[in-house]
């Protein structure tokens, strides 16, 4: 009797049950595709860690099917064994010592596995050490020669001073691909290392950007790095609190040392056609602010050497530029990575805001020759053919017989 009436009650209900059975498949199937959607860019941790193993023994294979990894150049580095897995899991990748990698140029690494050359660990005696940490930007990449980031031009520029109490190293920590998390962990890791007594974060507007098999964790963990994927996923409001706890990381190491902390604001000069900064750089300078941190931003200088470039009266007159208006200060076209040039204005800029980490004694010594033009030296044998081979060669006789005459005034609109 009670099968009975259940058969008759499933019979009179047949066409709801039918539409619960359809909507709960098509509920489940969205919901599938929206996860697979979101998480498109996540490769499992233990699908990571097993490419990652294959890849340094050589048994990686070449059609892996992960959207996120298909053109992965972290892949092709562990394949050819220039990039490994670091033991802090918050750093994706680390390049090998004494790496040798072309991406279109040579990049040569130090001992320690950064585009710089061999420091000894133990800073010695009467030296000030300034660590710069960031990604491709501050490494330099697109540029052929270590010595032309701006980290080494600024070494450079302070070696000329005579007479210093004090050697002044700038030691390029920048990262290709790093993104805010990788760039902190690496200053955890190395600020006590090598005793450094100032360092400078560099900032570009993707690196809020999530990297594969990336975890904010001491373990690699499949929760943390879905946890860590939902803040760093895109325009994820969560980011910006995630972004000002990693400042107050670097902070709680370099105030009880007092270690000046500096926060470099770079951008893609594109903006500049616009005249618009970019709002996520807005809002890191405004966090960095916050934090205390020494302010520089890049987009000043850049907006200033195009002014100066481009023959304009003031900034306020760089409105509807051309790509040609900017493409002295491109690494090649449409590449958002600065010059040669672009890297020697901006260390410029850089020495004139972090002088005031500098030691008294030394202070006024390179104040004085920086307005003095000991800076200019570097421009007396200026061929625009060595540092913007990527412009078109109309643009270069030009520049070759004008900018030396508008760096002069460049240099003085920086110094003021």
């Amino acid at each position: 009797m009670a099968l009975d009436k259940t058969r008759n009650f499933l019979r009179s209900k047949r066409k709801e049950l039918a539409l619960l059975a359809v909507s709960t498949g098509l509920s489940f199937g969205v919901l599938s595709s929206a996860y697979k959607y979101l998480t498109k860019d996540m490769v499992s941790m233990k699908r990571y860690r097993d490419m990652c193993k294959s890849a340094q023994e050589g048994t990686l294979e070449d059609n892996f099917s992960e959207s996120s990894m298909k053109n992965d150049c972290l892949i092709n580095g562990l394949k050819n064994q220039v990039i490994r897995v670091p033991k802090n899991p918050r750093r994706t990748y680390e390049f090998v010592p004494n790496a040798l990698v072309v991406d279109k140029v040579l990049n040569k690494f130090n001992c320690w596995g950064y585009r710089d050359y061999d420091y000894p660990e133990k800073k010695p005696e009467n030296t000030f050490r300034i660590g710069m940490f960031g990604d491709s930007f501050t490494a330099g990449w697109g540029i052929s020669d270590n010595f032309q980031s701006y980290s080494k031009i600024l070494e450079v520029i302070v070696s000329q001073v005579p007479d210093l109490s004090k050697q002044y190293q700038f030691l390029n920590f920048g990262s290709p691909g790093y993104n805010s998390l990788a760039e902190v962990s690496l200053f955890q890791e190395e600020a006590l290392r090598l005793d450094l007594d100032a360092a400078v974060l560099q900032f570009f507007e993707d690196d809020g950007g999530y990297a594969t098999g990336q975890v904010d964790s001491d373990t690699y963990s499949e929760e943390a790095a879905k946890s860590l994927f939902r803040v760093m996923k895109g325009d994820n409001p969560e980011f910006w609190n995630f972004f000002d706890e990693l400042l107050k990381r670097m902070k709680k190491i370099a105030v009880p040392r007092s270690m000046d902390l500096y926060f470099l604001s770079h951008c893609d000069p594109g903006y500049l056609k616009s005249g618009k900064r970019s709002p996520k750089n807005i809002r890191a300078v405004e966090i960095a602010r916050n934090n205390d941190f020494g302010i520089i931003d890049v987009w000043d200088s850049l907006r200033e050497s195009v002014m100066l470039y481009g023959q304009k009266d003031s900034c306020e007159n760089l409105v509807n530029l051309s790509e040609d208006d900017i493409a002295f200060l491109r690494v090649a076209p449409l590449n958002s990575h600065p010059s040669i040039l672009s890297n020697e204005m901006v260390a410029l800029y850089i020495l004139k805001h972090v002088l005031p980490s500098i030691p008294e004694e030394d202070r006024d010594k390179i104040r004085g020759f920086y307005f003095n033009g000991g800076y200019r030296r570097h421009f007396q044998s200026y061929d625009a053919r060595r540092m913007l081979p990527s412009l078109p060669k109309r643009h270069l006789d030009e520049i070759n017989g004008s900018m030396k005459e508008r760096l002069e005034d460049y240099f003085k609109a920086v110094s003021n």
